[in-house]
């Protein structure tokens, strides 16, 4: 049985906790159970190849002992709100960047993206009239899947762009090498951007109609 886990970052007890409709999940006929290092159990195929494994036992012991991002209750609250849109009380907007840029962590770029959805939600919102469920890609989008491991340029072979929480985008050798660092600075420019979406959305007026009203940006500058 797959079920929901629950980290309290205040007391740092882990639980497991059952919800309704739960999917239940065998692995060769036998039940298995989740948790945050089962993934480990499964073939990777997309996994890239860091030249220093002492680097990266490193980063990602650092990473692990930072606070998360998002709640547990949060995700088990949008799960929740996730099921009004499966029996057709919702609209899911979805919406965002194919891989995001550490240079784009601006508070412009930030706040145009959330005046769009906030505008297109209040379109959809008057043709509906149902509440809008908005699902950035943002704040950790900062990795992509590739079809070949390796990128030829006039002769010249170099690992896949693999998003900046792996490596860069400039085709040079340094750039292309995976560095375990990038995960730790994705962390952080999640953090910020996380930061700043809570912030504004604390702020905003909730009804749509005032958001059709907001000024559009027509370009992020700063």
């Amino acid at each position: 049985m797959l079920h929901s886990y629950d980290y309290d970052v205040i007391t740092g007890k882990h639980d497991y906790i059952p919800n309704k409709g739960d999917i239940s999940f065998t692995n060769n006929g036998s039940k298995t159970s989740w948790s945050p290092s089962s993934w480990k159990g499964f073939p990777i195929e997309k996994n890239p190849v860091y030249p220093d494994q002492c680097a990266l036992d490193y980063f990602q012991t650092r990473l692990k002992n930072h606070p998360p991002l998002v709640l547990a209750s949060e995700i088990r609250s949008f799960k929740k709100t996730l099921s009004l849109a499966t029996n057709g009380k919702a609209f899911i907007l979805q919406g965002g960047d194919c891989a995001e840029s550490f240079d784009n962590c601006k508070s412009t770029v930030i706040r145009d993206l959330i005046y769009t959805f906030n505008q297109m939600s209040g379109l959809i919102h008057q043709s509906t009239k149902l509440p809008i469920i908005q699902i950035g890609r943002i704040a950790g989008q900062y990795a992509k899947p590739r079809s070949s491991p390796f990128e030829t340029k006039e002769g010249i072979e170099l690992p896949s762009y693999r998003g900046e929480i792996i490596n860069g985008l400039d085709f040079t050798e340094k750039s292309r090498t995976p560095d375990p660092q990038r995960m730790l600075n994705a962390y952080h420019y999640s953090s910020a951007t996380m930061n700043l979406i809570r912030a504004i959305n604390s702020s905003e007026h909730p009804e749509y109609q005032y958001k059709l009203n907001i000024k559009v940006y027509p370009g992020s500058t700063e």
